[in-house]
């Protein structure tokens, strides 16, 4: 026991310096390390385990990535932290947005709301709020509402680092509106705004979500070359990072993006790859959406019996999430 305590300071030094260099398979064996050795009130688990999930969901880890979640909530319950049950809950209902649950997203937002206000200063906290409830409305078809929220997030952001990070995302869940509705010119200049500040900060997550955003701006006002090179400055960025957790989605714009034009065979290889990464990750909406339009290109060179076992395989899947 003596010695599993004399190692956690190293090694959470050894998981913080990996962790600053996106160093994520260092980090996440350190990190792991040091939360064997922690005890279960000891501060410093909170931080380690947030860290960790970050990691998690950079990776697809769906399932090791929600019990790190789970174990965020009860670290700062146990220690009746305000502030960490706040962040705690606001990764849960993130983490419900993006993997396409809107149902419990939405039954978790009046205890989300409660820790929220229990925190001493919950300005910060409310912004972030704002815009995962612009992300929900989004997904319920509520596009008012959702614009509503974003613009309500914006007049709450700092100019700090932190206020900038939250004000790009904001910008971002404007473009994804604007673009719902096709005002196209308008989902660009946001998301051309919101990739300046992601680059002002540094933040090159923010920024390959934005170039891809762009991409499919570019794309629905059929300029698919432009979109293409979004596409792959998108790409570019995620595996530089290791982040797994977004690039199928842009495999499968990549792909989308080359059967516009005409080149089913490449269209066919990209969104193989983004039905296999969407699979591994836990994206049975995106993955759905890459099935109809991998039928659609397999149709396209001919081979009608895979089309047809694709497209019913899509119906299958829809009738089960309803």
């Amino acid at each position: 026991a003596g010695r599993a305590a004399e190692a956690v300071e190293p090694a959470l030094r050894a998981a913080a310096d990996a962790y600053e260099v996106d160093g994520n398979v260092e980090a996440y064996y350190y990190f792991s390390l040091a939360l064997r050795a922690l005890p279960e009130d000891d501060p410093r688990r909170f931080d380690a385990l947030l860290r960790r999930e970050r990691i998690l969901r950079a990776w697809g880890r769906r399932r090791a990535q929600v019990a790190d979640i789970r174990l965020l909530l009860q670290s700062a319950e146990r220690r009746g932290d305000a502030a960490h049950a706040a962040v705690a809950s606001i990764r849960l209902l993130r983490f419900y947005l993006e993997v396409g649950r809107p149902h419990p997203a939405e039954r978790l937002l009046p205890k989300v709301d409660e820790r929220v206000a229990a925190v001493p200063d919950p300005a910060p906290f409310l912004v972030v709020v704002d815009e995962l409830r612009s992300e929900l409305a989004f997904m319920q078809g509520r596009f008012g509402d959702a614009e509503q929220h974003a613009l309500e997030g914006l007049r709450r952001s700092g100019h700090d680092t932190r206020g900038l990070r939250q004000r790009a995302r904001l910008l971002s869940r404007l473009g994804q509106v604007k673009g719902g509705i096709g005002r196209y010119d308008e989902a660009r200049e946001a998301y051309e705004e919101a990739l300046s500040l992601a680059r002002r900060i540094d933040n090159a997550r923010l920024e390959a979500s934005l170039l891809n955003a762009l991409g499919e701006v570019a794309g629905r006002s059929t300029h698919y070359q432009e979109a293409l090179d979004y596409f792959k400055a998108s790409l570019h960025i995620d595996r530089e990072l290791g982040d797994r957790f977004t690039t199928g989605r842009k495999l499968a714009n990549l792909g989308l993006a080359y059967a516009a034009i005409g080149l089913h065979r490449r269209a066919e290889r990209y969104l193989r790859k983004a039905l296999e990464l969407h699979e591994a990750v836990g994206h049975p909406g995106e993955w759905g959406d890459v099935v109809v339009a991998l039928g659609e290109v397999v149709a396209s060179l001919g081979d009608l019996d895979a089309a047809r076992a694709l497209l019913e395989d899509a119906a299958e899947m829809a009738r089960r999430r309803d």
